[in-house]
């Protein structure tokens, strides 16, 4: 399995505290240095052991006429992989969710390690229908240990250059040669935590993602093909625009933060009519991302939690653990 910090990068890409400055624009053209930032972040994350990011979701539909859909998701978070062995993971979550004018909001942190998901829920507001009071004082400031998929462990293995397979390779180069973006455009330039960075506007390179996805399905091999050749990229890059904004660190060529908006263009009036008596699917019609990484190498401590108790819905419901 390739390096889960370049697994992160690589998604980031593909679907893809700010002040201003007045630092002179670079003399390369745009397009250049945002590939080249793309390109050494994909180096420096094969090379760090640890790193911190933030990524922000959030999208919002319209289910029904008086009922808006909105979801909101922050994570903060670290990431140790001085143990290649034992990769780890910790993340605060915050989660909103608003129907109409009923709001869920649950604060809480997540852990994940090689051989088990830990979750903590330290507060939670939300409507008693929703979530009655009884079933939160339940969840709230206990560790709860999640069952992982099967197989899991095998995957959950950080490697660096030296241990990657042929496939991961050639994937890894093909990451690296593909330009996903195009029009790239200068915006002036910006402090985000305290680093100054080149601001660039940009637009998917469809074309460029199409050529990708159909490598990546050639190099995945046979056992892959039934996962990734199932994928319609045409439909989805038919249904979609993106509009995307690239942060380039002036010290370092690193790319500090990618952020966009993926809209959906797809008509309304296309989507499947639900059954009577069913519930309509949410389809988000706007879908906003910003993800946000540093402290390359600066040491983290992330422990497994002492004392966490198998989480067990159905028991929950029922009244018990």
């Amino acid at each position: 399995m390739k390096s889960l910090k370049y697994i992160a990068l690589m998604t980031a890409v593909v679907f893809t505290v700010t002040a201003c400055g007045n630092d002179p624009e670079p003399d390369k053209a745009a397009n250049d240095v945002v590939q080249e930032a793309i390109v050494n972040s994909s180096k420096v994350l094969a090379d760090v052991d640890t790193l911190a990011f933030s990524l922000e979701l959030g999208g919002e539909s319209d289910a029904a006429a008086d009922r808006k859909v909105s979801l909101e998701v922050d994570l903060n978070g670290v990431l140790d992989e001085s143990d290649k062995e034992n990769p780890k993971i910790s993340m605060e979550v915050n989660f909103t969710s608003k129907t109409g004018k009923e709001k869920v909001w649950v604060n809480g942190e997540m852990r994940l390690f090689r051989d088990g998901l830990y979750l903590i829920v330290n507060d939670v507001k939300a409507p008693e229908a929703q979530l009655p009071p009884a079933l939160i004082g339940q969840l709230v400031d206990k560790w709860w240990e999640m069952p992982l998929p099967p197989n899991f462990e095998d995957s959950f293995v950080s490697k660096d250059d030296s241990s990657l397979t042929d496939e991961e390779k050639k994937a890894k180069e093909l990451f690296e040669k593909t330009r996903f973006f195009t029009d790239a455009e200068y915006d002036g330039s910006k402090k985000i935590d305290g680093e100054k960075t080149y601001k660039y506007t940009v637009k998917l390179d469809e074309k460029a993602i199409k050529e990708y996805w159909e490598e990546v399905v050639k190099i995945s091999g046979e056992e892959n093909n039934a996962l990734f050749g199932s994928f319609n990229i045409d439909e989805l890059l038919e249904k979609i625009s993106f509009d995307g904004e690239i942060f380039v660190s002036i010290d370092t060529m690193i790319m500090k933060r990618l952020s966009g908006t993926v809209k959906n263009d797809k008509p309304k009036s296309s989507a499947a009519a639900p059954v009577d008596g069913a519930t309509p699917a949410v389809n988000m019609d706007e879908f906003s991302f910003s993800y946000t990484m540093g402290d390359f190498g600066v040491p983290v401590n992330i422990e497994r939690p002492v004392g966490a108790q198998m989480f067990n819905l159905p028991a929950l419901l029922g009244g018990g653990i």
